[in-house]
């Protein structure tokens, strides 16, 4: 499926006609693609969904471009970033690239479609803009938090379930072949009323509402990650977010438990490189609070919603992206 998906996205970029930006785009490193995951584990696997994937991919790409640039990233997924390699003006205009690519072929789609994948990436640039907002001071509000990675993370997640909804019941409307649906054996029958709009977009919402929470769920355990993992393991330097000046679940959660000195003494680490001590007594801090374990529950709460979202379609392939993406080791 990653390779299918990979010639896509290569093809794409050719089709610009400019080898310098085919470049670059190669020396970008593949991530898990848990956006197409979800979309196929939704959808059926066909030429139009795995094009969908590769414009998905592209609009994920080119944000973590433009990401890495913000943050001044040296590493991205273990290798040397675009920006480090290329610098910043050319990191910037591969995004653009990627992003106008992404558009153009998303055109091609049904309007519902690109008008939800286009939204959503209005809410990640919002949420970008956010975030950089919050990196200014430390931030000690889970609500900003939340609406800023729902905003950055979560919508274009929420959105390409949504769109998965759409490929197997308004496609297959489209199709004319509503009334089968390519049911499996451990999918519910989706009756024949489903032809009607109200029926799509009542699977559609519930499917949005399981990649939303999804979505937070996922995000929440990397912010985890970034704390309990080693730098060799992340491929990136531990605590690396809250250097970068990210204030993260787990540091808002600590931050609610401390007395007003070690409040005063966490502020004072915050975009500041950390020592061997001071990232010992953070990391104590955490341990003496259960800090990690209350943010897991919590990412584990959102990933109940969201299997609650989608209980009537009895897909288990949703029920185990949820399983490995928070089951995993701290």
């Amino acid at each position: 499926m990653q390779d299918q998906i990979d010639l896509i996205m290569k093809s794409f970029i050719a089709d610009c006609g400019y080898e310098p930006a085919s470049e670059m785009f190669d020396r970008l490193s593949p991530g898990k693609k848990l956006r197409s995951k979800l979309l196929l584990n939704i959808a059926q696997k066909d030429e139009k969904s795995l094009r969908l994937c590769a414009i998905i991919e592209l609009i994920q790409a080119a944000s973590l471009l433009h990401d890495d640039v913000i943050d001044e990233s040296s590493v991205r997924r273990g290798k040397p970033s675009i920006n480090a390699t290329y610098g910043s003006k050319n990191a910037v205009m591969l995004g653009d690239i990627l992003y106008s690519k992404a558009y153009f072929e998303l055109s091609k789609f049904e309007s519902c479609i690109a008008a939800a994948l286009s939204l959503a990436v209005t809410k990640l640039a919002v949420g970008e803009l956010m975030d950089v907002s919050l990196s200014d001071d430390f931030n000690d509000d889970a609500s900003k938090y939340l609406q800023m990675i729902y905003l950055k993370t979560s919508a274009l997640i929420e959105e390409v379930a949504r769109c998965g909804a759409f490929l197997k019941f308004g496609g297959a409307e489209n199709r004319g072949e509503i009334s089968d649906m390519s049911r499996t054996e451990n999918e519910v029958e989706i009756p024949s009323a489903a032809k009607d709009h109200d029926k799509i977009s009542s699977a559609s919402a519930k499917f949005g509402e399981y990649g939303k929470n999804l979505g937070l769920a996922f995000q929440i355990i990397d912010d985890i990650l970034d704390v309990t993992q080693s730098s060799e393991a992340l491929g990136k330097p531990s605590l690396s977010d809250f250097v970068e000046g990210k204030t993260t679940l787990p540091y808002i959660y600590l931050y609610e438990n401390l007395d007003d000195s070690e409040r005063q003494k966490l502020k004072s680490f915050f975009k500041k490189q950390l020592c061997q001590s001071e990232i010992s007594w953070i990391k104590t801090k955490f341990s003496e609070h259960g800090i990690i374990e209350r943010c897991i529950n919590e990412a584990r709460a959102y990933g109940q919603k969201a299997l609650e979202a989608v209980a009537e379609f009895k897909n288990n392939k949703l029920e185990q992206i949820v399983r490995d993406m928070i089951d995993r080791e701290f």
